[in-house]
């Protein structure tokens, strides 16, 4: 296991997962149990720079600790994708 520096997008990705047992994510991020289990407390600390850095969506990923209104960065992408498909208003043809 490696001890390199979690990324903004590390952070990203763990919380977004970090409802899957610390095992599994121990094995995703090359990390301890430990270093996982830390993390997880870091990103849900408010007095944590890492708990800063999550909330202050410069990202443009949504990362509210809220799981019901929680939408994944892919999530937002495809909904973004599909609202620029969407006729104009009025239908394709005007009147």
């Amino acid at each position: 296991m490696t001890k390199k520096l979690w990324s903004e997008e590390d952070d990203y990705k763990l919380w977004s997962l970090r409802l899957k047992p610390i095992s599994q994510l121990a094995l995703i991020f090359d990390k301890t149990y430990g270093a996982i289990q830390s993390r997880l407390k870091h990103l849900n600390d408010p007095n944590h720079k890492a708990y800063q850095r999550r909330v202050k969506n410069t990202t443009g990923y949504i990362m509210e600790a809220d799981e019901k209104c929680f939408i994944s960065a892919l999530d937002l992408n495809r909904l973004e994708r599909m609202i620029s498909e969407l006729p104009p208003p009025g239908g394709q043809g005007g009147s």
